[in-house]
Order: C-alpha cells, then sequence, then structure tokens
C-alpha cells in the first residue's frame, strides 16, 4: 500500500513537473531567445527541426489518416516522447517494488499474491491519476496559461491519461475476479455492495474511451457531449462508492483523498465557467434590448456581434464559447474573437463563423430566412464564456509572417492590428499577411483593418506590413449590389461587388505553394533576425506551414512556428 500510494503520488509530481519545465523553457523561447539568445540558435534549431515541430512520421499532423478503420491524427514527436514517457513511467510503476514470498498465510501462492498486489496498485494508479485526467480536460487551469500551449494540446494528453486510467481499472477488475475465483464461486463475489459500483464505473469509463473516436464524435457532437458528461458522472460516482464500499478506515483515507481532488476540481470549473458566464453577461442580461445581431456575410459565413461586459480586455489570440439559448441551453461552440468595439457604452466582441452543422448549421438558416424576408440582420439571444486564449508574444520577433486560410483569417486580423499599431519594441518589424480564400468577393470583409494596418507605416519608419490576397477562384465579378446593403455585410445571400481594398494590397490569382510562398519569405528576412510563422485555417495549410518552416530551419535562421486551431 505505501508502494502504491507513492508511486501515485510520483505520477502526479512527475506530470506537473514536466508541464512546468516545457513551460518555462517555451517562455524563455519566446521570449528570450529572439532578443538574447541569438548564440544558442544551433541547438534550438536541431531541437526544432527534428523533435520539437515536426509530426511523428508523414509529415501531416492535423490532415486525418486511416488506421485500422479508425480516423486518427498524427501527433507532433515531443508529444509522442512525452506520451512514451508518460506511459514507460505508468508500465515500470505498474510492477515496481511487488514483493511476492512463500509462507503467505492470507495468499498461498505467489501467482495470488502478484495478482493481488498488482490489483491493488493498478487501482491506486488509476485513482492517482484521476486529478490529471480532469484537470486536462477543463478550460480554467494554471498550465494552460502558464505553457501557452492550446485546448486541443492538453485535450489530446486528457485522451491519453483516460486510456492509461482505463486500462489501469481494467487491470484492477480483472486481477480482482481472477483472486475471488480462487477464493470461492464468483456468484458470491458479485454478490458483494462495492461491486456493482466498480462495475458500473468501469463500464462508463469504457464507453467514455471508446466511444470518443473521432468519427463518433464528428457525426454526433452534440449527443456525443452530453452523454460524455453523463458517463464521466457515473464513472465518479461508481468509483466513489465502490472505494467507500470496499475499503474501511486506513484504507478509506489512502483511496479517497483522490477522488475528492478530482470532484473539486470538476467542481471549481464549472463553476467558474458559470462564473465567467455570469460576470460577462450580467449588464447584457439585464437589459433586454442588449441583442446580438448576425448578419450574412457569405453564403455559408456569418457575422456576429455580441455583447459583452465592459470588464472584457481584449488580446489577441483569444477566443470565447457561444452559447445561444433559443437553440440549446446546453451547446456552446468556441469561435475567435475579431474584436471588441468600445465606441459606444456597450462592448461588442465581433466573431466569424462558417454553418457547418449543429448550432452553427441552425444560424445559418436562420439569418438565411430572416434577411430574405426582412433584409435586416437577424437580432437574438446570445451569452459567452470567456475570455479564454493566451497571447503569443509576436513583438518579440523581427518578421512575423501569418497565413489564413478561408475563415481562419478571424484569428489572424487582431495579430495584424496589434502588431501594426503597437510600439515596436525591437530596431524594426516586419509584418506579412498571406490570406487564402475562395472568392475574391471575401477579400472586402476586413477592407477596414487592412487600410488601417498599411496606414500604421506612415507613422513608423521601422514598420513594413504586406499583405497578400489569394484568390482560389475566378477575379471576375460583376458589379451587382443592393440598395441600402452595406459594403461590408449584407443581410442576404451572397452577391457579387466589386472589392474596395487598399491599392497597396496585393491580389494573386491561385491557390499558393505555401513551401516556395515561405521559402521567399523567409529568405528575404534580414540575417539574423529572428522570424514566426502563424497559421489558421484547414488541415492541409496548417501541415504545410509546418513543413516549410521545419525545411528553413537552420543555425542561421531563427524561426518559431505557432498554429492556431480548435479542435475536439
Amino acid at each position: 500500500m505505501y508502494w502504491s500510494t507513492t508511486y501515485a503520488w510520483l505520477m502526479v509530481v512527475m506530470g506537473v513537473a514536466l508541464i512546468i519545465l516545457i513551460a518555462i523553457l517555451q517562455r524563455l523561447e519566446e521570449i528570450a531567445l529572439p532578443t538574447t539568445w541569438k548564440g544558442a540558435s544551433r541547438v534550438v534549431a536541431i531541437l526544432k527541426k527534428h523533435v520539437v515541430l515536426p509530426a511523428l512520421y508523414g509529415g501531416t499532423h492535423r490532415r486525418r489518416k486511416t488506421f485500422l478503420g479508425l480516423t486518427l491524427t498524427t501527433p507532433w514527436r515531443l508529444q509522442t516522447i512525452v506520451a512514451i514517457l508518460f506511459l514507460g513511467v505508468n508500465f515500470a510503476m505498474m510492477f515496481a517494488s511487488i514483493n511476492v514470498y512463500n509462507g503467505n498465510t492470507k495468499y498461498k501462492t505467489r501467482l495470488a499474491q502478484w495478482s493481488v498486489y498488482t490489483a491493488d496498485r493498478a487501482g491506486i494508479l488509476a485513482l492517482g491519476q484521476l486529478p490529471l485526467l480532469i484537470v486536462f480536460a477543463g478550460r480554467n487551469h494554471i498550465f494552460m496559461w502558464a505553457t501557452g500551449w492550446s485546448f486541443q494540446t492538453f485535450n489530446r494528453f486528457h485522451k491519453l491519461i483516460a486510456c492509461t486510467l482505463t486500462a489501469h481499472c481494467v487491470v484492477h477488475a480483472g486481477l480482482y475476479t481472477y483472486i475471488e475465483y480462487l477464493k470461492a464461486p464468483l456468484h458470491e463475489f458479485w454478490e458483494e455492495e462495492y461491486v456493482p459500483w466498480g462495475i458500473a464505473g468501469l463500464t462508463a469509463l469504457i464507453i467514455l474511451t471508446t466511444g470518443s473516436i473521432a468519427i463518433v464524435r464528428n457525426l454526433w457532437y452534440d449527443a456525443w457531449l452530453m452523454s460524455h458528461i453523463v458517463f464521466a458522472a457515473v464513472s465518479i460516482v461508481g468509483m466513489w462508492k465502490h472505494v467507500r464500499l470496499a475499503h474501511h478506515g486506513n484504507g478509506t483515507q489512502v483511496w479517497m483523498p483522490w477522488i475528492y481532488a478530482a470532484t473539486a476540481l470538476w467542481i471549481f470549473d464549472r463553476l467558474l465557467r458559470i462564473a465567467r458566464v455570469v460576470v460577462y453577461n450580467y449588464s447584457t442580461a439585464i437589459d433586454k434590448d442588449a441583442l446580438s445581431s448576425a448578419v450574412l456575410l457569405s453564403d455559408d459565413v456569418v457575422k456576429m456581434r455580441v455583447p459583452v461586459s465592459p470588464l472584457w480586455k481584449f488580446y489577441p489570440g483569444q477566443y470565447l464559447f457561444l452559447y445561444l439559448p433559443s437553440h440549446s441551453y446546453q451547446q456552446n461552440h468556441p469561435f475567435s474573437v475579431v474584436d471588441v468595439d468600445r465606441s459606444t457604452p456597450n462592448p461588442t466582441a465581433t466573431i466569424l463563423f462558417k454553418g457547418r452543422k449543429g448550432m452553427t448549421k441552425r444560424t445559418l438558416d436562420a439569418c438565411l430566412s430572416h434577411s430574405s424576408e426582412t433584409g435586416s440582420p437577424l437580432q437574438l439571444r446570445a451569452l459567452v464564456e470567456g475570455p479564454y486564449g493566451t497571447q503569443p508574444r509576436l513583438d518579440h520577433y523581427d518578421n512575423v509572417i501569418l497565413v489564413a486560410g478561408g475563415i481562419g483569417i478571424t484569428a489572424m486580423i487582431p495579430f495584424l492590428m496589434y502588431l501594426a499599431e503597437t510600439p515596436i519594441r525591437l530596431t524594426s518589424r516586419s509584418v506579412v499577411l498571406h490570406w487564402i480564400l475562395r472568392d475574391t468577393e471575401h477579400a472586402h470583409w476586413f477592407a477596414d483593418e487592412f487600410a488601417r494596418a498599411i496606414a500604421a507605416q506612415s507613422h513608423k519608419k521601422n514598420l513594413l506590413v504586406k499583405i497578400v490576397v489569394h484568390v482560389s477562384k475566378n477575379l471576375a465579378s460583376s458589379a451587382s449590389s443592393t440598395d441600402g446593403a452595406s459594403s461590408k455585410e449584407k443581410h442576404f445571400a451572397v452577391v457579387t461587388t466589386p472589392v474596395d481594398l487598399p491599392e497597396q494590397v496585393v491580389v494573386q490569382q491561385g491557390r499558393p505553394v505555401l513551401s516556395s510562398l515561405l521559402a521567399a519569405e523567409l529568405e528575404e528576412a534580414v540575417q539574423g533576425s529572428h522570424s514566426v510563422v502563424v497559421s489558421c485555417g484547414p488541415p492541409t495549410l496548417g501541415d504545410d506551414c509546418r513543413a516549410a518552416v521545419i525545411a528553413g530551419l537552420t543555425a542561421s535562421a531563427h524561426v518559431s512556428y505557432i498554429e492556431e486551431n480548435f479542435s475536439w
């Protein structure tokens, strides 16, 4: 029991220590390296090129692959190394310091002794990982802020911990079933009060892990989400009752604190979510006229302005979870915040999204129906949970290359405006935006922001802003429009209008080859300067940008890569 508890604590301490170490190294690389650590560039470049950035194999990280009938994504090599270390430590601690001997009066054979001790070890290790499982699934924890890791990175480790925890529980249940089989008929064992609770908890865990594959989440996300919460609650209640009924006295004191901690962390995260909703929606909730407005920017893209509290502080890299009570009180989806307009007493956050399925599709359909009838924006009640996200320190880089694909531009615009309009800490700053979009008509969505970013150059001699729009469709457009419609927003199905962009914005036809494009941009960077590539868009775009950055990493080329995307 002593060694099992020690190893459980060691697992937690090692996990937290690893996260802290990675956080320190990442923050140092992000903040100190661009300005003071350039002498360490060779080591950093080697680590990035071969360990940190590449996918495990095949050069694809976000593009899904089919393996044994399952649709999977490939983790980074660094994530894989951490996962292998985690699994290796789990395996080693599973069997370390288990002593069996002859003459044991309770368990006659060595196999029986080994089975019961290993079963106990597996149970305690499973419980020891339960708090980490809960934390990594949450939206409110210090690790996300400390590391700068995205929600999906923690979600990937959440899945890994879930699998190892479930495996420990299966071992625990299987070995104890074997021990009881040796002692007496199994039906007597099944009649023990604690056994059904253990079976319920284990069954819920197995359903959670096997039912969380990508194909299930993608096809029935809303149903999957609700069932995930229900089965998670069943698993914790099952563990709670199982341990309380099976162990008494010292046994309960050893096992139950892990469950208490996990339950407290889950409640804490949920209360913070509720607090965010209350704090940042209170002023709008009491104002019946504080409604969100939704307009169509194209046949499948919706722009929403959502009222937020004056307490809301906007920063690049920010996202929120949107609730639409008219659709569902349970459903909420994450969206990048483009900006927060404070020009009126009631600030509004701007978000854009594609109507795909579920809540976004219902909102798109409602906009289409409403605009065809009235020609005006759709007014609806919305709640926001946030803000979330960490701000990458892009102001520490000499050259910033932003690459957006389609709706991914919503994450890039805040970075563009921040870099163009904030003071320059370095000798000079170069900001380049490449936006790959389907139709030239869409380019006008951010014409005002482009103009502001370009105009900032006139006030800062050491600032260079370059914006290139790549249009995959034909550039020809007709000049049809509708009277009374804004040049940037249309309250009806998409129409084709001339694009009103600043003349400094370069519009190119055709989809660019990102490897060549980024190679040229990085080659233009001043020798010895530090560059960063930031991407947001479809999986193919992200993988191509990653591959281009890896190819461009040398001892004399200081290049970092940041990928902005959100996946479950």
